[in-house]
């Protein structure tokens, strides 16, 4: 179940039993174990997106210094064509 943070801003816990004060002890560690493993989920998601942003930005880098390398060859072929017309 996704968290978000209204879900966080909006918990709302029951009174503890007559007798006992603070909160029921039981929901509090259910709410913090949604917590833990949304948190944990995030964390995951956020190094799989730099990871494959990383990879990305390593492609684009080869592609960019293939454009570099071809550019100055399409230019000279087509200073080539149009000598031969």
């Amino acid at each position: 179940m996704p968290l978000t943070p209204a879900d966080v801003h909006n918990v709302v816990f029951k009174k503890p039993p007559i007798g006992k004060r603070g909160y029921d002890e039981d929901e509090v560690d259910a709410f913090l174990d949604v917590v833990e493993a949304e948190l944990a989920r995030l964390i995951e998601e956020n190094n799989e997106l730099r990871s494959s942003a990383g990879r990305a930005g390593a492609r684009a880098s080869v592609i960019s210094r293939s454009l570099l390398v071809l550019a100055p060859l399409s230019i000279c072929s087509a200073c080539v064509l149009a000598s031969l017309t």
